[in-house]
C-alpha cells in the first residue's frame, strides 16, 4: 500500500525516517489482515459491461494531483474512470468546484490537548483562514474531551473566523478521543448539498480505549469515524501536532497516532501533513499545499451497484491523463436497491 500521505522535510535524522518507514510497513500489514469495509483494498481495472445493473447515485469529492511541481489539467468526465468493488461504473457528472469556494465548507479541528508552544502556528492558521476563497464557508472547532465544541459556526466572514482561533489548553486526558470528536463533528455539520472538509490538526494519539486500542485497525473509534465520514461524503486532512505531556516521548505512540492520521486521510481522499515526529516549526508550507488541493477538486457523480442492504461499498477513482493521481474515497456509502 503506498503511503503517499506522509512527507518529511528534507535534513530530518536518519533514525527518525527509519522509525516511520518500518512504522508504515507494520500499518499497511495489519490493515491488509483486518476484516473491516473501510479497508478493503482497491480493486484493479476491469473492463465496463454494457448490462449494469442500475443503483443509486452517489457524489464523491475527488481532488486532482499532478506527479511534480506542475498544476494538473482540466479534466473532463470522459478522463474519469470509477470502479466498484473491481466493477467499471458510468459517470453520471463530473463537475469542478466553484472557484470563489461557494458550495464548500471546512471545518478546521484543532485538538485541545496539543502541546502549548503553538503560537506560531495559531497564526499560520489565521492567515491561511483569511487567504480562503471569499464564498467559502469556515467554521472553527475544538476537540474536547470527545466532543467537538464550535468556537464559531460556518462563516464567509474569514476575518470573524480567524479571531475565533485560540491556543490549545494543552492538557492531555485519556479520557477522551480525538477520533470520537472526528465523528461528533460529521454527525453535526449542516444537512445540506455543500461539500464538507475538514483540517484536523492533532497527534492522533488515541488512549480512550488503553495503548493496544490506539493501533490502526483495531482502534474501534477510529473505525467509527472512518464509516461516520465515508457516509457523509467528508473528507479529511490532518497536520501532525504533538500533545502536552509524556506522550511526545513515546515512539510507539508517536507511530500509533501517525499511522491513525494516515489512514484516516487515505480512506476519505485527503492528505496528511506530517513533520517527523514532532510539531512543524510551522504550518505555513503544508497549509499551502492544502490551499492548492482544494483548488484543484471535482464533485463526481457515479451510478453505483446496487446492493442487496445498505453499506459501504470499495471504489477506486482514476484516470488515464499521463502523471495525473486523483485523491477520492477508498469506500462510499452505498443505499440498499
Amino acid at each position: 500500500m503506498t503511503m503517499r500521505c506522509l512527507r518529511f522535510n528534507e535534513g530530518k535524522e536518519r533514525a527518525g525516517a527509519v522509525v516511520l518507514r518500518t512504522m508504515i510497513r507494520a500499518a499497511a500489514i495489519s490493515l491488509g489482515t483486518v476484516l473491516i469495509s473501510s479497508m478493503l483494498a482497491a480493486p484493479s481495472p476491469a473492463q465496463s459491461s454494457p448490462n449494469l445493473p442500475n443503483g443509486p447515485n452517489v457524489r464523491v469529492i475527488v481532488t486532482a494531483v499532478m506527479r511534480g511541481a506542475s498544476a494538473p489539467p482540466a479534466l473532463t468526465s470522459a478522463d474519469v474512470l470509477v470502479y466498484q468493488s473491481h466493477k467499471r461504473r458510468p459517470v453520471v457528472s463530473w463537475r469542478p468546484v466553484r472557484s470563489d469556494g461557494g458550495g464548500t465548507e471546512l471545518a478546521i479541528l484543532i485538538d485541545d490537548s496539543s502541546g502549548p508552544s503553538f503560537d506560531n502556528q495559531i497564526r499560520d492558521l489565521k492567515t491561511f483562514i483569511e487567504s480562503l476563497p471569499p464564498a467559502m464557508q469556515v467554521a472553527v472547532v475544538y476537540a474536547e474531551h470527545s466532543d467537538a465544541a464550535f468556537l464559531q459556526n460556518f462563516t464567509n466572514n474569514h476575518a470573524l473566523a480567524a479571531k475565533a482561533l485560540r491556543l490549545p489548553l494543552g492538557r492531555a486526558n485519556e479520557e477522551s478521543s480525538i477520533y470520537m470528536a472526528v465523528s461528533d463533528l460529521v454527525k453535526h455539520l449542516p444537512k445540506n448539498n455543500d461539500l464538507h472538509e475538514v483540517l484536523l490538526v492533532s497527534d492522533g494519539i488515541d488512549l480512550y480505549r488503553g495503548v493496544m486500542d490506539s493501533e490502526p485497525g483495531v482502534n474501534p473509534d477510529l473505525n467509527a469515524a472512518l464509516h461516520d465520514a465515508a457516509r457523509a461524503n467528508v473528507t479529511v486532512y490532518t497536520i501532525f501536532a504533538d500533545a502536552a505531556g509524556l506522550y511526545n516521548r513515546s515512539l510507539f505512540l508517536i507511530n500509533n497516532g501517525q499511522s491513525c492520521l494516515s489512514l484516516l486521510t487515505l480512506s476519505t481522499g485527503g492528505e496528511s501533513f506530517f513533520q517527523g515526529l514532532n510539531t512543524p516549526v510551522s504550518f505555513r508550507p503544508y497549509l499551502e499545499q492544502l490551499a492548492k488541493l482544494l483548488s484543484f477538486q471535482y464533485i463526481l457523480t457515479f451510478n453505483a451497484a446496487p446492493l442487496e442492504k445498505t453499506g459501504m461499498a470499495p471504489i477506486r477513482v482514476t484516470t488515464e491523463r499521463p502523471r495525473v493521481q486523483l485523491m477520492a474515497p477508498q469506500n462510499v456509502y452505498v443505499p440498499a436497491a
